[in-house]
């Protein structure tokens, strides 16, 4: 069993005026009213697109500065027949953008080669790329998830008359020299969290606008599957393709979609963000991991319908294949940091037989586990995560002399390091993280409010249902209850879950524990009482259902 602490998403109390005007002017019970105040989402109008935007909110893809530029630079390449190259990456992000990309230039009348990297070319257009791209004698790149930081590559095509359209969410230093840049981390867009297939999304958008018949909606099943797939926060815009493309997902457009929720067993169903980041991404993350990431590209791209089976199941066999490799390399780390670096507050650990494609799975393994930001380099190519409260980009940025090269975000990175300068590298980003993070972290549960039994009940699953989409940036809702005995507990036949009965004040409710079986060595004493942390969600009958995520056993004074 782990031990959380838990602590309130907003500390200190909210007028219960603001509650109730909250509760009556949207009706929402106070409950979800108190759950949007206490994460900052107060003003009305903000509170009103949060619960109502669509897709007529979203922003104009004209507020890029070069966006123009980019759409007359396609107009220009369809009059005169040239060849545009599409470059993405090699994870979910990356392929669909290049996917959506694809579709939009079949559908425009451009004839375009979609190109997505094997992972030991490394993150980003590189030399070989660009030289492919210049044997295909195009005379236009459009980047898809990347080209932000790549100066060099873009250079080489910039010198070989090829004209480059970057389509990009990463943080960048100087912005590169290109026929158009389109970042939402520059200042003229209003919303700088989005993904790369959502950057890719509004140039479609601008590009439906001036050539007309692409109908982007239909590419919001693919965008919000990316979106989730790269954990930019759920808000704002992206709220809404996220929210617009679960609707779509239940019975998809794509033809490769389609088979993949098939071979999920999710076809039909309400689709949720946790089955996009669980279930599905890492599917179309897997063969950029351990195999090539144009397996997945092509099934999006297929309208064969066995060929897309054939595919999807294809890339679920290689997705159980990556889960090994996972779970070996995953217990080599934890037996690297119990012998060496369990002191750390920033875990560098490094081991160049471990395959680069999923490390960066590992190192978000090892941030859940032991709540501490981690490094994991193999082969001199390093993936980064960190915990909620310690943003990555100005402590990279410190050790950035030490590296090749590196980028990201304020929650993940890469990076490339030569062997010998990985203990300086250790050292420095220890001595930076040290001044803030605790060597021996307790890792911690947010929760939103405090509930009584009697607060639990269909009106309140349907009101947190208005809320959804949750993820990053929106979490989903966490409350706890004090003070209550357990009436009954028991273990699943299996031996993984845990069903109690708790109770309190003449009232009575049950709660699952998911793999939470080990806690039933606490119901020993029939007076112990405890307090517990939970969601609420609808289960399949359709009534309320609590979840447990973590108790805790109050002390007793007698």
């Amino acid at each position: 069993m782990r031990i959380f602490d838990w602590k309130p998403i907003h500390t200190g109390d909210i007028p219960v005026k603001q509650v109730s005007a909250i509760s009556k002017q949207f009706k929402l019970s106070r409950v979800a009213a108190e759950i949007l105040l206490r994460r900052g989402i107060t003003n009305k109008d903000t509170i009103n697109k949060y619960l109502h935007g669509t897709y007529a909110n979203m922003y104009s893809p004209y507020l890029f500065k070069d966006m123009l530029k980019a759409v007359v630079r396609i107009k220009r390449a369809k009059e005169k027949q040239e060849t545009v190259f599409i470059h993405g990456d090699y994870d979910a992000d990356g392929i669909l953008s290049t996917a959506i990309m694809k579709m939009t230039m079949d559908t425009i009348g451009v004839k375009a080669i979609p190109y997505v990297p094997d992972r030991a070319l490394g993150y980003g257009l590189s030399k070989e790329s660009i030289a492919q791209a210049i044997e295909q004698h195009v005379s236009v790149i459009i980047t898809c998830d990347c080209g932000s930081n790549e100066h060099k590559a873009l250079k080489q095509a910039r010198d070989s008359g090829i004209d480059v359209i970057v389509l990009d969410h990463h943080s960048y230093s100087k912005r590169p020299k290109v026929c158009a840049f389109i970042n939402p981390e520059e200042p003229c867009y209003p919303f700088s969290e989005l993904c790369g297939a959502g950057v890719a999304f509004k140039f479609i958008q601008a590009l439906d606008n001036e050539f007309g018949g692409i109908q982007p909606e239909g590419f919001l099943e693919l965008v919000a599957v990316a979106t989730v797939a790269d954990a930019v926060p759920i808000i704002d815009e992206n709220r809404i393709i996220v929210k617009e493309g679960l609707k779509r997902l239940s019975q998809p457009g794509n033809v490769g979609m389609y088979h993949l929720l098939k071979v999920c067993s999710l076809l039909g169903r309400k689709i949720s963000t946790e089955m996009v980041g669980f279930i599905i991404a890492p599917k179309i993350n897997a063969p950029g991991r351990i195999a090539h990431p144009r397996l997945a590209l092509d099934m999006f791209l297929t309208q064969d319908q066995v060929e897309a089976d054939k595919m999807a199941h294809e890339l679920a066999n290689i997705n159980k294949k990556r889960m090994d490799i996972n779970r070996k390399i995953r217990d080599e780390a934890i037996e690297m940091i119990e012998k060496h670096y369990k002191n750390d507050c920033f875990l560098v650990l490094h081991n160049d037989s471990w395959n680069k494609g999923v490390i960066g799975i590992v190192a978000s393994t090892i941030v859940e586990l032991l709540h501490k930001p981690t490094v994991i380099i193999s082969e001199g190519y390093g993936s980064v995560r960190t915990v909620p409260e310690y943003p990555l980009i100005e402590t990279l940025k410190a050790c950035s002399n030490l590296f090749e090269r590196w980028g990201g975000h304020p929650m993940a990175a890469g990076l490339k390091i030569k062997k010998s300068k990985i203990d300086a590298f250790r050292k420095r980003i220890n001595e930076i993280a040290g001044q803030v993070l605790s060597p021996n972290p307790v890792p911690y549960i947010n929760f939103d409010t405090k509930l009584k039994i009697r607060d639990i009940n269909m009106n309140l699953v349907e009101d947190l249902e208005r809320l959804e989409p949750f993820g990053n940036g929106n979490p989903l809702p966490h409350f706890v209850m004090e003070d209550l005995a357990v009436a009954r507990d028991r273990v699943t036949k299996d031996g993984q879950h845990l069903q109690l009965t708790i109770r309190k004040d003449r009232r009575m409710s049950s709660v699952v524990g998911f793999w939470m079986a080990p806690y039933s060595e606490l119901f020993i004493d029939p007076a112990q009482r405890f307090d517990v942390l939970f969601s609420v969600d609808r289960n399949r009958k359709n009534y309320e259902r609590i979840i447990l995520r973590d108790l805790k056993e109050v002390s007793l004074d007698w």
